[in-house]
C-alpha cells in the first residue's frame, strides 16, 4: 500500500466520522490538560518543592495535588478506553470494506496504526500545549483562592510534561492494540454486518434484580446508621462498594424487570407510542443500562465533590471564627504551678518584648479523661484501644471555681451536685462517675457551652464530649486518682490588636513555652507539651488546605462532567445508528413524522433522567456520611450544608438536561436521515 493510499485511507476515516471523532478529540485534550495542569501545580517549586513550602500548609496541599492527578490519570484510563470501544464499534462496518476490497488484515492494521497515531498526536500535543499555557492561570487562581499574592515569572515543569506524554502514550498504545485485535478475530463479512446481527430478548435475572436490592439497602443502612466521623470513615469504601454494586446490577435486571412488566400489562403496551418504546428498550436495556449506570456513578461523584466543595468554602470562615474565638490560644497538656495571674502577666511581658501587646487574658484549668460510657454510668478502660468509638466519652473536668472565674459566673454547688454538659446526649438524674455518684443539678447554659465547644474542638471530635462541673478541686483529685489516666490541662487565650510576622510569632512561641515550662517539677520536664497557635497561622492553613481541596474537587468534578456528557452523547450516536433502520421501517408501514419524534423523545428521556434522579437520590442518602466527614475538618452548619446540595443538584440537572436536549436532536438526526 502506497504512502498516498495510507494517508487518504487514513485522513477519510477521521473526516468521514467526525461526529464520532471530534468529540473524542476534544474529551482526551481536555483529560491530557487537566493532567498536566495537576501534576504541574503537583511539583512547582511556586508550592512545594525539595522539602521547600512556598507558604505554610504547601506541602499537604502539593500532597493533594498529586493524589488528584493520579486520581485523574487512573480515571482516564477508563475513560478513554471507553470512548475508543465507541468510536471502533461505529467504524466496524467501514474496517470491514476495506477488507472487502482487497486489503488485507496487516494493511488494516496499519491504518489503524495510523489513524491512532493522529489522534494520539493531536490529543497529547494540544493537551499539552493548552495546559502549559493554562498552568500559570490556574497557579494564580488557585492564590486567588487560598488567598495568596500573586507571583510573577513563567511556571514550565518538564517533569509533569514527561510524566503526562508517558502515561497518554501508553493509553492510546493500549486503545490500538485492542482495536486491531478486534479486527484480526472478525473477517470482512462479520463487520460488514455487525449493524444487523439481532439480539434475543433478555430474560428476567431474578437472582441479579434480588441481590442489587439487597446491595443497595445494605449501603443505604450502612450509610445511613453512621454517626460519628469514625464511624463514616470504616464505613466509607463498603457502603460505596456497595451501592456502585447495587446500581449496576438494579440498572441490568432491575430495567429489564419493569419493561416485562410494562410489556405484560396489554392497556398500556398495546399503544403505538408505548409499544414502540418499550419494545426497542426491551433489546436494548442489556447494553443500554451498563451505560447508563456508569452515567449515574459518575453523576452521583459530581453531585458529592461539588457539595463538599461548596460547603468546603461557605462554611470556611465561619468555622475559623467559631473555633478561634481569640487570637491565640495557648493549651497545656500538664499541669503547672503557675496561678493563673502569674500564667497572664508572665505571657504579657513576652509579648511586650516583641513590641506587640496581647490582651483579655483568661485561663481554664481542667482536667481530660476518655471513659466508657453506658447512659449516665462512666468507667475506666486500661487500655484506650480498647474503647470502641460509639462507647467512648471524652471527659472533661472543671472546679467550679475555675468554671465561675472563665465564664464570668455566680453557679453554686453542694458536695456532690453537678453541672453537665454532653455534645450527643441529654444527661439528667444521677451520674454514677467511677463507681461514684452525683446529683445533676442543671445543665451548663448555652452561651457557656458555646465557649466550651470552642475549647474541647468539635472539628476534631471523634467521641461524644461530656463536661462535667464539681463542688471543687478536691472532688476531682479523689476521682482522677481512680483512674491514671486522666490528664491535667489549661487552656489559655488573649486577643491581639494587629497581626503579627512570622518571626514575632516564633519568638513568642518560644519564649512562652520556656516560661511555662520555669513552673514545672523538672521531673515532667520531658512530658510536658504547650502548643501555642495564632488565629491568623491557622486561618492561612485552612484557606491553603481547603482552598486547595475546593480547587482540586472543581478539577475532578469537570472531569466527571466530561466523562458524563461524552457517555450519553456516544450512547445516543450509538443508538441512533442502530435504531434508524428498525424506524425507518415503522415509517413505511405509516408512523408519521410526528409519531417518531414523540416516541424518540419519551425513549430519550426515560434513558436521561433515570441515571440522573438515581444519582440524586445516592447522594441524599450519602450527605450524612459527607456531613460527618466535612464536620472533621469545619463546623458544618445544617441549614447551609443542605442549601449547597439543593443548589448544586439544580445546578447539574440544567446541565444535565442542556446535553439531553443536544443529543435528543443529534439523535433524531440520525434516525430521520435519508442515507
Amino acid at each position: 500500500m502506497s504512502n498516498k493510499i495510507f494517508r487518504k485511507f487514513v485522513a477519510e476515516g477521521i473526516t468521514k466520522n467526525k461526529k464520532i471523532v471530534l468529540p473524542f478529540l476534544v474529551a482526551g485534550t481536555i483529560i491530557v490538560m487537566i493532567f498536566n495542569i495537576l501534576a504541574s501545580l503537583a511539583y512547582t517549586p511556586y508550592i512545594y518543592h525539595d522539602g521547600i513550602e512556598a507558604f505554610y500548609g504547601a506541602q499537604i496541599l502539593s500532597t493533594l495535588l498529586e493524589i488528584s492527578f493520579k486520581v485523574v490519570g487512573f480515571f482516564s484510563v477508563i475513560f478513554i478506553l471507553y470512548a475508543n470501544n465507541f468510536v471502533m464499534k461505529n467504524r466496524r462496518k467501514e474496517i470491514g470494506l476495506y477488507g472487502v476490497l482487497g486489503l488485507s488484515k496487516k494493511n488494516i492494521a496499519i491504518i489503524l496504526i495510523g489513524d491512532m497515531l493522529v489522534k494520539a498526536f493531536i490529543t497529547i500535543v494540544c493537551g499539552l500545549i493548552l495546559g502549559t499555557f493554562l498552568n500559570k492561570l490556574m497557579l494564580l487562581t488557585l492564590y486567588k483562592i487560598i488567598h495568596q499574592p500573586p507571583v510573577s515569572g513563567l511556571m514550565l515543569e518538564p517533569k509533569s510534561i514527561i510524566i503526562t506524554a508517558v502515561l497518554f502514550s501508553i493509553i492510546y498504545l493500549v486503545c490500538l492494540i485492542s482495536n486491531i485485535m478486534s479486527v484480526n478475530i472478525c473477517n470482512p463479512i462479520e463487520l460488514l454486518r455487525s449493524d444487523k446481527s439481532g439480539e434475543k430478548e433478555p430474560k428476567v435475572k431474578v437472582l441479579m434484580f434480588i441481590a442489587g436490592l439487597a446491595a443497595l439497602g445494605c449501603g443505604y443502612f450502612i450509610a445511613l446508621k453512621a454517626k460519628s466521623t469514625m464511624d463514616a470513615i470504616q464505613s466509607l469504601f463498603t457502603s460505596i462498594i456497595l451501592v456502585i454494586t447495587a446500581t449496576y446490577l438494579l440498572f441490568i435486571a432491575g430495567s429489564i424487570f419493569i419493561l416485562k412488566k410494562l410489556k405484560n400489562n396489554k392497556k398500556y403496551y398495546y399503544k403505538t407510542r408505548n409499544f414502540i418504546s418499550v419494545s426497542n428498550l426491551i433489546y436494548r436495556m442489556k447494553h443500554n443500562a451498563a451505560g447508563l449506570a456508569s452515567i449515574c456513578v459518575l453523576s452521583t461523584g459530581v453531585l458529592i465533590l461539588l457539595t463538599s466543595a461548596a460547603s468546603l468554602q461557605i462554611l470556611g470562615n465561619k468555622s475559623i471564627d467559631t473555633l478561634y474565638p481569640n487570637d491565640i490560644k495557648i493549651e497545656i497538656y500538664d499541669d503547672n504551678s503557675l496561678s493563673d495571674e502569674e500564667c497572664i502577666s508572665g505571657i504579657e511581658s513576652i509579648a511586650d518584648k516583641q513590641n506587640e501587646s496581647v490582651v483579655n487574658g483568661k485561663v481554664l484549668r481542667y482536667n481530660s479523661a476518655l471513659w466508657v460510657k453506658s447512659g449516665n454510668t462512666f468507667t475506666a478502660e486500661e487500655s484506650e484501644a480498647l474503647i470502641g468509638v460509639n462507647d467512648g466519652a471524652d471527659m472533661y473536668l472543671l472546679s467550679l471555681d475555675n468554671y465561675n472565674k472563665y465564664f464570668g459566673a455566680d453557679v453554686k454547688l453542694d458536695k456532690d451536685q453537678v453541672l453537665v454538659y454532653s455534645t450527643k446526649n441529654d444527661l439528667s438524674g444521677e451520674l454514677n462517675i467511677l463507681d461514684k455518684k452525683f446529683s445533676i443539678t442543671g445543665e451548663v447554659p448555652e452561651a457557656d457551652r458555646d465557649k466550651l465547644d470552642k475549647i474541647i474542638n468539635p472539628a476534631m471530635r471523634l467521641y461524644e464530649s461530656v463536661v462535667v462541673v464539681f463542688d471543687s478541686d478536691e472532688t476531682i483529685k479523689s476521682l482522677t486518682t481512680l483512674d491514671k489516666s486522666s490528664d491535667p490541662r489549661m487552656y489559655i487565650c488573649f486577643d491581639t490588636q494587629r497581626e503579627w510576622s512570622a518571626k514575632k510569632v516564633a519568638a513568642f512561641t518560644k519564649d512562652v513555652n520556656e516560661y511555662l515550662r520555669s513552673g514545672l517539677d523538672p521531673s515532667k520536664n520531658e512530658s510536658y507539651y504547650v502548643e501555642v497557635k495564632f488565629k491568623q497561622e491557622e486561618k492561612a492553613f485552612f484557606y491553603n488546605l481547603y482552598g486547595g481541596a475546593f480547587f482540586v474537587g472543581l478539577f475532578l468534578a469537570v472531569v466527571f462532567l466530561m466523562a458524563t456528557a461524552l457517555i450519553i452523547y456516544y450512547k445516543q450516536l450509538s443508538e441512533g445508528y442502530e435504531d434508524k433502520e428498525r424506524y425507518r421501517i415503522l415509517s413505511c408501514v405509516g408512523l408519521t413524522d410526528k409519531e417518531i419524534k414523540q416516541t424518540i423523545k419519551r425513549q430519550v428521556k426515560l434513558i436521561f433522567f433515570l441515571p440522573l434522579v438515581t444519582a440524586i437520590i445516592h447522594m441524599a442518602v450519602a450527605s450524612k456520611i459527607i456531613k460527618l466527614f466535612l464536620g472533621s475538618v469545619i463546623i458544618v452548619d445544617t441549614f447551609t450544608f443542605i442549601c449547597s446540595m439543593v443548589i448544586v443538584s439544580l445546578v447539574f440537572t440544567v446541565f444535565y438536561a442542556i446535553v439531553y436536549k443536544f443529543t435528543s436532536i443529534q439523535y433524531y438526526k440520525i434516525v430521520n436521515s435519508n442515507n
